[in-house]
């Protein structure tokens, strides 16, 4: 009979998926913000280069998140801010030039 995994390894599973939560939490909330108004520029204003404008602010507003949670000692909610951070300046990039080149 294969040897069964000890109470220990399932519990060690329920704590990574617990402090996986928050983290996707943040990040797909924030794509989510970030979704809503590159539709809302798309169609409405018609003019992507409108998100050179938000999405810097939607990055810095998640950069001094993760500052505050640094000093909250949170470190999982404060690294998630921050790729956040980065994953939104990146993105944001890239769909602003799309704009600006005329793709769309």
């Amino acid at each position: 009979m294969p040897d069964m995994p000890s109470e220990g390894v399932y519990v060690q599973n329920a704590v990574a998926e617990e402090q996986a939560s928050p983290f996707k939490k943040i990040l797909g909330v924030n794509f989510i913000i970030f979704l809503i108004y590159y539709v809302i520029a798309l169609l409405l204003i018609q003019k992507l280069g409108f998100l050179l404008f938000l999405y810097p602010i939607q990055a810095l507003i998640n950069s001094i998140l993760g500052i505050v949670y640094i000093f909250k000692k949170d470190s999982i909610k404060s690294s998630a801010f921050f790729l956040a951070a980065f994953l939104l300046l990146l993105v944001g990039f890239g769909a602003c030039f799309i704009g600006v080149a005329g793709f769309f």
